[in-house]
């Protein structure tokens, strides 16, 4: 049953729970065209992939769309923290591909990934365990080796995000209030107000007093920033053999940085974008829309 509290134009093609290799179970969903080429869209840390609703329900006019919220996020139960890592998040989309592939058939598969989903297929595909037709990763977070000039910077900005998710308030008294708490930070500034009770509504859960919590708590989303080390992923990357694109904002420098950086090691392409932050897909939606299906046009054809 299609339980988005957004309005659509394409309706839901299937919706069921999968379970995972260790037990946690994740919410399958297919939308728009199953005659399609694949495209299985993910979201940042802490967020749902529901808060980007404008964003892949465009392209759900052309592919069968797969919007995928990472283990303890948005729609997935709550499983245990000490498997909340990298590692599972990696094991979890090589369950939800060979499943598709399984029960509904194979088709070229691409991908639209946010922040630490695009680490999360970069790691899928250097493992050869996965060939996707193409990617486009908005602003990919990747921790470069301890040697390369911009480790530092990156590292730096991690341990900010997890001493912030750690202070994170986690429950809230209704939708409201999140919004009018949320409204006047600096990384909400260039999202519309309906935008940003669209992502109140994918990240937070009703409880039974009335009382709303965070889909995915505080200590699991400082986790996963606490953990993003390079592991080796880096030197990897040249060995990715399909097409890849990175979007940046043009305004944040770390980010351009590291997407020029991917040019130059692993060829990848970049495309800076203006006017937007680390939030794009809630700020620029059905542009971030246009720019990926345009380079999946070119890449891998609709």
């Amino acid at each position: 049953m299609d339980r988005l509290p957004f309005v659509l134009k394409s309706k839901v093609i299937s919706e069921e729970y999968i379970t995972t290799t260790d037990g946690a179970e994740i919410v399958l969903r297919r939308y728009g065209n199953p005659k399609g080429p694949r495209l299985i869209v993910s979201h940042g840390n802490g967020l749902a992939v529901d808060a980007f609703h404008e964003m892949w329900g465009d392209l759900a006019q052309d592919y069968e769309v797969v919007p995928l919220d990472i283990r303890n996020h948005g729609r997935n139960p709550l499983h245990y923290i000490k498997n909340h890592t990298q590692e599972m998040m990696v094991e979890d989309l090589r369950t939800i591909l060979r499943t598709l592939e399984s029960r509904f058939g194979a088709a070229p598969t691409s991908g639209l990934f946010h922040s630490i989903s695009g680490v999360i297929a970069l790691r899928l595909a250097v493992s050869q365990a996965y060939r996707f037709a193409s990617l486009v990763l908005l602003e990919p977070p990747l921790q470069p080796p301890i040697s390369h000039p911009l480790y530092e910077e990156q590292n730096s900005i991690q341990r900010m995000l997890v001493e912030g998710a750690i202070r994170r308030r986690s429950e809230f008294q209704s939708i409201e209030e999140f919004v009018s708490r949320m409204r006047p930070r600096d990384a909400f500034t260039l999202i519309n107000e309906a935008r940003l009770r669209g992502l109140a509504q994918a990240i937070l859960r009703p409880l039974h007093d009335d009382r709303y919590i965070l889909a995915c708590p505080p200590e699991f989303e400082a986790k996963i920033y606490e953990t993003n080390v390079d592991a080796g992923l880096w030197g990897k990357l040249p060995e990715i053999d399909f097409p890849v694109l990175v979007m940046a904002s043009e305004d944040n420098s770390l980010r351009k940085k590291i997407a020029v950086e991917l040019t130059n090691i692993a060829g990848f392409r970049f495309l800076p974008i203006s006017d937007v932050s680390h939030l794009m897909p809630l700020e620029r939606p059905k542009d971030i829309a246009q720019r990926a299906d345009e380079f999946f046009q070119a890449t891998v054809g609709a």
